[in-house]
């Protein structure tokens, strides 16, 4: 099993560091669009695409975090994780060990506040800084129209575990066709994703904002709250 973890980062909101603990099997990738002094990670260029000028640096990292396959073909399978966070365990072991990917070919965390994305669309909003409100009200406003329920569930996606497989590839694109039409939130396009192809995601124990998370913590603040 060839395992990549990788993180992208655009903008000047991130830095990339040297992870505490680093895995001699394991590639470590980063999309990036300035050099860092950090040898751990292959640093490849970050491709500036978006015109969003709210929210430019958010949606060019974004596209590699929601389609790992498009830029890591060679590897069975990806850990995206957040310039926040790091790993403390080594992904095949955990893996392994709650047998994350045996019957599904993505896994993920549930959120630790709240387990509805109607709820996460309403905080987001109060929140002003963190999308454009048209955008969360159309994308809403599908979703209620679609049948999509209260309660289906919801992920903090700071850390994302997937198979390099069929029908991740297909869930990817989904999710970022809701991106590219709806709101750069991608904790709120996931759950509709997953509901809508009736995709099993597995779920990993614990929480990523828990301070003695297993697999993967929050370790450094944002540079910027802002982008």
């Amino acid at each position: 099993m060839k395992i990549c973890v990788y993180t992208a980062i655009a903008g000047e909101k991130n830095l990339l560091t040297t992870p505490e603990t680093v895995y001699p099997d394991v590639s470590y990738i980063a999309f990036v669009d300035r050099p860092y002094d950090c040898d751990v990670w292959e640093q490849r260029e970050l491709i500036d695409f978006s015109l969003d000028v709210r929210f430019r640096n958010r949606r060019n990292a974004k596209i590699y975090k929601i389609n790992p396959e498009l830029f890591l073909p060679e590897h069975d399978v990806s850990v995206w994780i957040d310039p926040t966070h790091e790993l403390f365990s080594h992904p095949r072991e955990f893996i392994e060990r709650h047998a994350l990917l045996e019957s599904t070919d993505i896994a993920v965390f549930r959120h630790s506040a709240r387990s509805c994305v109607y709820d996460e669309g309403e905080f987001v909003k109060t929140v002003g800084w963190k999308e454009h409100e048209h955008l969360l009200d159309m994308q809403l406003e599908n979703y209620r129209d679609s049948g999509f329920p209260r309660g289906f569930g919801l992920f903090e996606l700071m850390v994302i575990i997937r198979r390099n497989c069929q029908s991740t590839w297909r869930f990817n694109r989904c999710w970022w066709e809701q991106i590219c039409k709806y709101s750069s939130r991608d904790q709120l396009s996931f759950p509709f994703v997953a509901w809508s192809l009736d995709a099993k995601v597995g779920v990993a124990p614990g929480f990523l904002t828990s301070p003695d998370n297993e697999f993967a913590r929050y370790v450094r603040r944002h540079l910027l709250m802002k982008l």
